[in-house]
């Protein structure tokens, strides 16, 4: 099956559905935020949204205060959604990654360096009893993949982005689940299982999750590339926008 067939097939398939754009949405509201404090219309930040418990007083701080607390307030898929707005060499999208999403992308394990073959990562999961590594270790394992640099390397994925599947702590988005599951090439139930191990599922109202659904259970051997094209086509993020 070409590409071309696939596309065919997926807008019948999403045709009479209804999407939720709370999203897109959410991400035109915080861009008009930022505007207008790049402005100095601090006073018009009220009217725009609820903005959260990160921004207490107004009043009281600085324009780059209040530019970070909206960042702060906002979903990672959002800062990504913002990142491809603003431009990923803008000063919006320095901002997101060295002071909001600073914690969680630098998060890695100590003994990262030493851990490089999937024998290895398959006991280091053991120890830490944790669900979702070890079942990405499985499929890993299952595909041929002789480490874990041997896979994220393959998927243009950062170590630094990889290695917080390990960490029990880390708040890991499902963009880097998806990513991660379309870069092993998993089927729908395979896909079910990572994101639920997770603590994700696919969204019906969600109009990349139902696309990317929809690859999974009717694209036998589908490839990483063929999942970005088609997500190109239909004007949603792919994974090489992260």
């Amino acid at each position: 099956m070409n590409n071309h067939e696939i596309y065919k097939q997926i807008e019948e398939h999403i045709k009479e559905r209804k999407f939720d754009d709370n999203t897109e949405i959410e991400i035109a509201s915080t861009k008009n935020i930022i505007y207008n404090l790049l402005n100095g219309n601090k006073e018009k930040l009220s009217q725009e949204r609820k903005l959260g418990c990160y921004i207490k007083d107004p009043a009281t701080m600085t324009d780059s205060e209040l530019l970070v607390a909206v960042l702060q307030s906002c979903s990672e898929e959002v800062l990504l959604g913002l990142e491809k707005e603003f431009g990923k060499n803008s000063k919006i999208s320095k901002l997101i990654r060295d002071e909001v999403l600073k914690d969680s992308q630098t998060q890695q394990i100590s003994n990262e360096e030493t851990i490089t073959t999937l024998e290895n990562m398959l006991k280091e999961s053991e120890k830490l009893n944790y669900k979702l590594y070890s079942l990405i270790c499985k499929y890993m394992s299952e595909k041929g993949y002789k480490s874990d640099a041997d896979f994220y390397n393959s998927i243009f994925m950062s170590r630094q982005n990889f290695a917080r599947i390990r960490n029990k702590s880390a708040n890991i988005g499902k963009d880097c689940i998806l990513w991660i599951v379309c870069g092993l090439g998993l089927n729908y139930i395979e896909a079910y299982q990572v994101l639920n191990a997770a603590g994700y599922t696919f969204k019906s109202n969600d109009k990349r999750d139902v696309v990317i659904s929809y690859i999974m259970k009717n694209v036998p051997n589908y490839t990483f590339d063929m999942v970005n094209d088609v997500l190109y086509h239909f004007n949603l993020r792919t994974f090489l926008d992260e």
